[in-house]
């Protein structure tokens, strides 16, 4: 799900900066991509580590167990988030200029683009925990809708509308804007949630 959606959410990003700032904005959007996925994929290699403990303890129906590894993850992926979010705004300038330091102009754009790009990294980590935890849970149905919402219909909407009234600045926020979106969904989700599975 979230493979397919970010080739879609990809190709809506790709046209709306063409029709912003054209070359140089989609440009700039390939190396905020790269440098997101370095960062992105610690909370990826976190759930997937993470997730066999989480179903082992809800198969023994170890409630406590579960209870505290879930409680650890989501202080694990805010910590994480904040760190990494703080690493993205430092190392901003230096990354640009690995990739795009050829070009002035399309450097500072880079830099303001993973700037605003990287306050997205401080909610990413809980909602693609919330995900994988369904998954580990054996809910794929939740876990599906959960990343469905967070990495297509948030994004995809965030792209197409907030451009119109806050020009480029309005795609590069669309990302942080959906990861709060997704944020408060998945909150919802799991008080709901959580009687159920003693997490």
């Amino acid at each position: 799900m979230s493979n397919i959606s970010g080739s879609l959410v990809s190709i809506l990003f790709n046209f709306q900066l063409m029709r912003y700032v054209g070359e140089q904005g989609v440009a700039a959007y390939g190396v905020v991509m790269y440098v997101a996925f370095f960062f992105i994929a610690v909370f990826f290699g976190y759930t997937m580590g993470v997730s066999p403990v989480i179903s082992y303890h809800f198969g023994a129906q170890d409630r406590q167990e579960l209870h505290s590894l879930f409680g650890k993850s989501l202080v694990i992926s805010l910590c994480a988030g904040l760190v990494m979010t703080a690493l993205a705004e430092i190392l901003a300038g230096p990354l640009a200029a690995v990739y795009v330091g050829y070009d002035a102009s399309l450097e500072a754009m880079t830099i303001d683009a993973m700037e605003i790009f990287a306050t997205c990294i401080v909610f990413a980590g809980i909602n693609i925990f919330t995900s994988a935890l369904f998954t580990a849970l054996n809910n794929g149905l939740i876990s599906a809708a959960v990343a469905f919402l967070r990495s297509l219909v948030f994004q995809a909407a965030c792209v197409l509308i907030l451009p119109q009234f806050f020009g480029v600045s309005g795609i590069w926020w669309s990302m942080t804007l959906a990861e709060v979106l997704a944020l408060l969904v998945n909150i919802v989700i799991l008080a709901k949630e959580q009687k159920r599975y003693g997490y």
